[in-house]
C-alpha cells in the first residue's frame, strides 16, 4: 500500500523523536479535527514520516462535528495507541473515523470526532522492538 511501513516501525519514530526533541527541527505539528463520518488523512513529503503526537476520540466541545451537546459533552477517551498503529512511521495513512469504534467513550447514536496532533518528522521506515516508556 502507497506510503504504509511495516506496523512494527510505529514505536521506534516515536522512541527517537520523542528522546531527542532538540534536534534542531522546527515542528510544525498539525492539529486537526475529523468528524466521525469523515476520513482522517495525513501525508508527509517522501523523507518524512508522520509522528501522532495526540489522538482523542468523542464529544470534547461544541464545534463543526458536534453542534449540539445533548447532555453528552465532555465524553472522550485516548485513541493514541489506535492512530499510532495506523499512522506514526508511515509517509502517508488514510482511515475511517467512525472505525474507532473500540475507542468509543460516548452514547453510540450522537456523534463524535476525532481530534489529532501530528507531525512530520524526517525520517524512513525501520524495524525494531516495541519498547515502552514510562
Amino acid at each position: 500500500m502507497f506510503g504504509r511501513c511495516p506496523v512494527a516501525s510505529v514505536l521506534l519514530v516515536l522512541t527517537i523523536y520523542q528522546t531527542l526533541p532538540s534536534s534542531g527541527r522546527n515542528f510544525s505539528v498539525e492539529d486537526k479535527e475529523f468528524c466521525e463520518r469523515e476520513t482522517f488523512e495525513a501525508s508527509c513529503s517522501s523523507d518524512e514520516v508522520i509522528l501522532v503526537r495526540k489522538a482523542v476520540f468523542g464529544r470534547m466541545h461544541l464545534g463543526r462535528c458536534v453542534e449540539t451537546g445533548y447532555g453528552k459533552l465532555g465524553c472522550s477517551a485516548n485513541a493514541l495507541t489506535e492512530v499510532e498503529d495506523r499512522c506514526s512511521g508511515r509517509q502517508s495513512c488514510q482511515f475511517p473515523v467512525g472505525g474507532l469504534q473500540s475507542t468509543r467513550p460516548c452514547p453510540a447514536e450522537l456523534i463524535s470526532f476525532l481530534q489529532v496532533s501530528y507531525d512530520c518528522v524526517k525520517g524512513s521506515c525501520r524495524s525494531f522492538v516495541r519498547v515502552t516508556l514510562n
